[in-house]
């Protein structure tokens, strides 16, 4: 659940109403007192099998992406459409949409249409992304573990949907060629190839930067 949820939770109260029902799953006895707090009078579990028998409308699954192969399965079956944060090496099902939301921006449907109505023929593509989370210090949970944290975890899925979504959206594509030139907590670049396309990724956080862009 965590801090993502809870985002979440407010959103789903603010859009539908305050009297929707919401249940939490989540393993951590301090997430869910602090939950309780922030969402009274909803329902509380420790492990998503303590909910499989149930039925819902609605499902936001924002857990560390360590166990997608578990939960994601789990969620679908259950939940008559859900949301899936951080779907890393996961295969979407049927019923559900990607966390990384970028690709449903507006600017995305904008670039893409320039690209068929000019017929453009793109070779190349430049992805930025300055932060202003600095990983190497002060961040605790699994954003900043070395198994699963930093600048990589954090904004290279974001980086990869904003930049590739104008000419891929709907279809399949591979990656190839690629090469990681550096990989730390606030620094990662890497190139590599999306259907012949030359593409070039450099992601960075630093306190200083005033804001994500």
């Amino acid at each position: 659940f965590g801090r993502m949820g809870v985002s979440h939770a407010f959103q789903i109260l603010g859009s539908l109403g305050s009297d929707t029902k919401i249940t939490v799953v989540d393993p951590s006895f301090l997430a869910r007192i602090i939950s309780k707090l922030l969402l009274p009078q909803r329902a509380y579990y420790k492990n998503i099998n303590d909910v499989e028998e149930k039925l819902f409308d609605f499902g936001v699954l924002c857990t560390p992406p360590h166990n997608r192969s578990f939960e994601v399965p789990i969620i679908s079956r259950i939940t008559k459409f859900c949301l899936i944060e951080k779907p890393v090496l996961t295969e979407l099902p049927g019923n559900s949409m990607s966390g990384y939301v970028m690709q449903y921006c507006p600017t995305v449907s904008y670039v893409s249409k320039l690209i068929r109505q000019q017929q453009l023929d793109i070779s190349a593509i430049t992805i930025n992304v300055q932060s202003n989370i600095d990983f190497s210090v002060g961040q605790s949970g699994w954003r900043s573990e070395d198994k699963a944290g930093g600048i990589l975890y954090e904004f290279f899925g974001h980086a990869l949907t904003f930049g590739l979504s104008p000419m891929f959206y709907d279809s399949s594509f591979i990656f190839s060629n690629i090469v990681i030139k550096k990989s730390q907590k606030n620094v990662f670049e890497a190139c590599f190839s999306v259907d012949g396309v030359s593409v070039r990724c450099h992601i960075n956080g630093d306190s200083n930067v005033r804001k994500t862009r």
